[in-house]
């Protein structure tokens, strides 16, 4: 069995069900104290309200937009009725100090309730079947239905294309005079998403606050100068920001994805070097500089700018060393050669340059 990837929840929901087990402990404490266990009516009551609590937090966990709803609607009624009871002289000092409590601890689960980042979960949360084959491969809770291909995720304004699940050749499968030589073997690489264009200076202003690119031309030009370290906080942000486990691709689903679901592609949509300047900004076109994303042909599976524009960033150590990690698919500052789908090359994690890139994945199976 596989691990669902969509399985981490907001700190925004885990706070949800924390301040409601507590409001919940709260009155639990308050029945016994005040109304005891054995009159029929408070343990009517005191059942009810907790079966409804607790189902609401049950729908809560698992991503249901009706409890979300229903509770707003509870908190909006309840939170002015309790605010009334407090300000009555007839309520008991030992009384009002539970009811005081769960006064803010409601406060601060509606604001929890009402926030974006929730509001998100919940609709990340539709995400179509549980189970589904994909080239022979069981997957299980993909973030949308697979069969769809494009997924259009809402925060950051970020496009993902499905990749699905398969064998290769890896390695230099095409004679190359500039880059690193690996040797060919075959390898399995498992279904995945990855975003359809690299991540672009507006995607990276929204989340870090600061655009670090040394072509500043435009939000829809690809993010460049920036190091590894950095790019790994871009990210440690953005999945604490949805809950979803986005990474870097390794060296092999990079060029699976770029050679088109692994075809013998010696460019990203291309065999033709006569036809590279469709498809890529390279040394040949670019004008000393980057370009917006998206600009070029795509890929045969839809992914803009896999070769040239930026070199990009992926998990994989260089070799052997952990000194130096490996960059795929060439820039505008390069020739065709480099801009190979099997060339690579490295560099040491903390540099910097200004065709330096990157775009996510989200594994299927993590």
């Amino acid at each position: 069995m596989t691990n669902k990837p969509l399985r981490e929840k907001p700190l925004e929901i885990k706070k949800i069900i924390y301040f409601s087990s507590i409001i919940l402990g709260l009155e639990f404490i308050n029945f016994l104290w005040q109304r005891g266990y054995y009159h029929l009516y408070s343990v009517v009551v005191f059942l009810v309200m907790t079966g409804l609590l607790g189902f609401l937090m049950w729908g809560i966990w698992h991503g249901k937009n009706w409890s979300r709803l229903i509770w707003i609607i509870i908190s909006l009624v309840g939170i002015p009725i309790t605010l009334y009871s407090l300000s009555t002289r007839w309520m008991p000092e030992e009384v009002r100090v539970f009811y005081s409590i769960q006064f803010v601890l409601s406060l601060m689960v509606l604001y929890y309730l009402m926030k974006k980042e929730t509001a998100n979960w919940f609709k990340r949360s539709k995400r179509g079947p549980s189970v589904k084959k994909v080239n022979g491969a069981v997957t299980k809770r993909s973030p949308v239905p697979i069969h769809q291909r494009i997924w259009s995720f809402p925060y950051l304004d970020m496009e993902f294309v499905f990749v699905g699940s398969g064998r290769f050749e890896t390695g230099e499968i095409f004679d190359s005079e500039y880059g690193d030589k690996k040797p060919v073997f075959e390898v399995y690489v498992d279904s995945f998403w990855i975003s359809k264009f690299p991540i672009t200076q507006g995607q990276w202003k929204r989340l870090m606050d600061h655009n670090p690119s040394a072509f500043q031309k435009g939000d829809d030009y690809p993010v460049e100068h920036v190091n590894w370290s950095e790019v790994q906080e871009f990210i440690l942000r953005l999945n604490q920001k949805t809950g979803i486990r986005f990474r870097l691709p390794t060296e092999e689903e990079w060029e699976f994805a770029a050679r088109s679901g692994g075809k013998n592609e010696k460019w990203a949509g291309t065999d033709n070097e006569s036809e590279l300047p469709e498809f890529a900004w390279y040394s040949m076109n670019s004008n000393g500089g980057t370009h917006p994303v998206g600009q070029k042909k795509a890929n045969g599976m839809g992914l803009y700018d896999m070769s040239g524009n930026v070199w990009e960033w992926v998990q994989d150590y260089y070799g052997k060393t952990e000194q130096r990690k490996a960059i795929r698919g060439g820039s505008w500052n390069d020739p065709p050669a480099l801009l190979k789908t099997a060339a690579r090359a490295c560099i040491v994690p903390k540099d910097r340059i200004g065709f330096f890139g990157f775009r996510l994945i989200l594994p299927i199976n993590p």
